[in-house]
């Protein structure tokens, strides 16, 4: 009766400790998705855009369970974080550590998901069923692991990369491209406005000569609303020339409310030269 109960109790045991296993692989299996994740929505817009997230996972996954490449083989890699002057290479570097991140997350996926439960029911013999689980859940660990690290690589190669001195000019300029543009939109709008509220009677004359009577108008509302424009009239008056003739929605709009219709910048020809 005691062996019985001893038996049972032994049972009991075992099947707590085998769901104990099971949420900890499960905890695992959400930690190691969660991490994929963070990794490939940290990515910048146009990188983001760029990359089919979908496909890159598919592809992660397939290359786990065909183990094509080993596995094994990314344990080995090492973790540098030289910043490699050459763009090229430092991008080639940047992308091995999300690719290898990805793949090992894969694998604990994979593991957890589908080798585990197979070893769990074609494997009847105990000894041996407990050595092929062990092995499959240090797999899971050092791939966790693994996948930690080049994460962490392949952030701060980005970081890296993303404020050299270069990026940092290349940032800086983009931000002053972005505020010409959005200045120019801003005026572009207060130029069609003007164009057609204050349409003088008969129409515009000349854009030449209505630019400066538009920046008249314009100018008071520049400065009440502290715009990101120029105070200077004059400087104002030539810009808002310069778009009259140059955008075409305004030169359409200046032609509905003038007198003369702005003439069509001059389009360069192709030429064909001949060298004898």
């Amino acid at each position: 009766m005691k062996q019985d109960e001893s038996l049972a109790q032994e049972l009991h045991d075992a099947k707590e400790d085998a769901q104990y296993l099971e949420d900890l692989l499960s905890i695992i299996d959400v930690n190691a998705t969660d991490l994929a994740n963070q990794a490939l929505h940290e990515q910048p817009k146009a990188e983001k855009d760029a990359i089919d997230h979908d496909k890159q996972w598919h592809q992660a996954i397939v290359q786990a369970a065909e183990n094509d490449p080993d596995f094994s083989k990314d344990w080995e890699i090492p973790i540098s974080l030289v910043q490699h002057r050459d763009k090229a290479k430092l991008q080639k570097q940047i992308n091995v550590h999300l690719e290898v991140a990805l793949r090992q997350i894969a694998l604990v996926s994979f593991t957890r998901k589908e080798r585990i439960p197979k070893i769990r029911l074609y494997f009847e013999e105990v000894n041996r069923r407990k050595a092929m689980l062990r092995r499959e859940q240090e797999t899971i660990t050092k791939a966790l692991t693994c996948a930690h690290q080049h994460v962490t690589a392949w952030r701060m190669l980005k970081d890296l990369r993303d404020n050299s001195p270069e990026a940092r000019q290349e940032k800086a300029k983009q931000a002053k491209q972005e505020l010409k543009d959005e200045k120019e939109v801003m005026l572009r709008a207060l130029i069609r406005g003007a164009l057609s509220k204050h349409r003088p009677s008969g129409g515009w004359e000349r854009y030449e000569l209505a630019a400066p009577v538009i920046a008249k108008i314009i100018h008071p509302v520049i400065e009440e609303y502290s715009l990101p424009l120029t105070n200077n009239i004059d400087l104002l008056s030539e810009s808002i020339q310069k778009l009259i003739f140059t955008e075409p929605r305004l030169r359409k709009t200046f032609n509905e409310n003038g007198k003369q219709p702005v003439p069509e910048p001059h389009k360069s020809r192709n030429m064909t030269i001949n060298f004898y």
